[in-house]
Order: structure tokens, then C-alpha cells, then sequence
């Protein structure tokens, strides 16, 4: 039901004239390494990367791995050249909402906002303390300030989808859970906050996607015998706005480095996907 309310609501309020205010869905993508899509040349199959996403796109790329050009304005859902190419979870994610909805104008009013890092514990996410927190509140405003020369009057940050953990160590560890509440929490406090002439921001309803840490070769780090995996697999069960996305079947990438973490293009595409999913079948309930 909630679907075809949903689906009624974009189409009216997204008919293409000029003089009619729209409103933009927007998802925000944060984490390390395996958001950013470190795949080091291990692509997609080309058969794989079709349909080409038609979602708009904005991305703040950031570390040292990542030597490319943040976006001046919304393109479309593509890889992103940094050291090398890189590909998270928003061209799959991307892909499975647009096979979704049957309309395909809807997709021309939703986008991602990507600010991954290249890596590091979630401290860099704490607020007034890492990069990661002041970039990806920078990166969702500097997304969100050029809507309304769009036609836009109202934004819908209907997801965030966060993909972090591998590199958590000692107290990062035991806090990741802590940690994590907390960045949704300010995060939250703080796109509301934002002020822009002629456009409403509604964060209300944002649905956290929470994407399962890879592993090292198989292996967890470990403090006081925790794991992140573990610890944030738990708060996504006593959390009903919190979707567990697992990713821990998928494969890894054979060449480019030997350290068993990231993952490779097609399972990037998969992982994204399931994103997506989780996100659609959170909003039929």
C-alpha cells in the first residue's frame, strides 16, 4: 500500500512544467573503503553494468587514495576516477530502484550523495573530531544548495546507507555501536539544520541501510573479544529504523593488493543492490 501511495504522491508532485515546485529523494552514501569501491581493477562484467543508471549523482571522494575531483554539480550514477577507478554500492543501487519503479520520470528526481573515505576507524566519523563527519555534512549541503535552481522546493533524504568497520581497532571496537547512533543522530540534527532559500529539507523518515563490514581474509579484529560486525549486526537488530545488509558472501578483489577486504566490481554491484532492496522492502511494510 505504501508503495502505490508513495508512487502516486512523486508522480504529482513531480510533473515536469516549470511552474510546478518538485521534490528530490536523495540518499546519502558514508564508510571506508569498500563504499568508496576500491576494486583496483577487478571491474564489473560489462554485461553487469547495464542498465546505465539514470539517478543523478554527487560525490566527495576524500583520503589519500582518492586524488579526483569532488562534484561542482549533479551528473549521473557512474564509477569516479580517483588513484584508480572506483565503484561502490551506488551504480547497483542505483540499477535495482530504477528496475522498481515502473515510472521511469521518478528516477530523474532521486540521487545519490557519496562522501566515502578511503579508509579509517570510525573515529573519523565522530563529530567535531574526524574529517569524515565535516565532510559529509559539507558534501550534502554543497548536493542540496543547487536543487532549488532546479525547480526543486523540498528534498527527501530518504536513506543513508553506511559501509564501515574494517579498519575499527581497539576502542573503536567496543564503541562502534556508540559510535554509530551517534553519527546517525547528529547527522541527522545537522542536515535539518541547514538553512537554503526556497527549499524544504525533510529527514524525518530516513531509513539507515547498514552495510556489513568485510573481513581480512576471513578474519575479524578484535578488542576484549568483540567485533564491529558483531556489535553494529546487534544495534541493526534492536533498531527498527536500522537495516542489516549483508555482504559477506561476496567475492573479494583478486589483483591490485593482498590484504582480502575490498571487494570486487560485481559484488559491488550485488552489495548495492541489496541496498536498494533493503530499502524497497522497508518502505512496503
Amino acid at each position: 500500500m505504501f508503495r502505490f501511495v508513495f508512487l502516486v504522491f512523486m508522480f504529482l508532485v513531480n510533473i515536469t512544467t516549470p511552474s510546478v515546485a518538485k521534490t528530490f529523494t536523495a540518499f546519502i552514501l558514508t564508510g571506508q573503503s569498500n563504499s568508496l569501491g576500491a576494486i583496483k581493477g577487478n571491474f564489473a562484467s560489462p554485461q553487469n553494468m547495464s542498465p546505465i543508471p539514470a539517478m543523478k549523482f554527487w560525490h566527495h571522494n576524500f583520503g589519500e587514495y582518492c586524488t579526483g575531483t569532488p562534484s561542482q554539480s549533479w551528473g549521473y550514477v557512474s564509477p569516479q576516477y580517483e588513484s584508480q577507478i572506483v565503484m561502490g554500492p551506488e551504480y547497483g543501487f542505483s540499477q535495482e530502484i530504477q528496475s522498481y519503479y515502473s515510472n521511469p520520470e521518478l528516477i530523474h528526481h532521486m540521487g545519490i550523495i557519496k562522501a566515502s573515505r578511503d579508509g579509517g576507524g570510525n573515529s573519523n566519523w565522530i563529530k567535531g573530531h574526524g574529517d569524515a563527519y565535516a565532510i559529509v555534512l559539507s558534501t550534502v549541503e554543497d548536493a542540496l544548495r543547487q536543487l532549488p535552481a532546479k525547480g526543486y522546493d523540498k528534498v527527501r533524504i530518504a536513506g543513508l546507507l553506511y559501509l564501515q568497520g574494517e579498519s575499527d581497532k581497539g576502542q573503536e571496537i567496543a564503541l562502534s555501536s556508540v559510535r554509530l547512533l551517534n553519527f546517525i543522530k547528529n547527522i541527522k540534527s545537522d542536515i535539518s539544520d541547514i538553512k537554503i532559500k526556497g527549499l524544504d529539507i525533510d529527514i524525518n523518515n530516513m531509513i539507515v541501510l547498514l552495510g556489513e563490514n568485510a573481513s581480512w581474509h576471513g578474519i575479524d579484529k578484535k578488542f576484549n573479544g568483540e567485533t564491529t560486525r558483531d556489535n553494529l549486526y546487534k544495534t541493526a537488530q534492536q533498531n527498527k529504523d536500522i537495516i542489516w545488509v549483508s555482504s559477506r558472501d561476496l567475492s573479494k578483489i583478486t589483483t591490485g593488493d593482498n590484504m582480502g577486504v575490498h571487494y570486487n566490481g560485481d559484488a559491488q554491484l550485488t552489495l548495492g543492490k541489496r541496498f536498494a532492496r533493503a530499502w524497497i522492502n522497508a518502505y512496503e511494510m
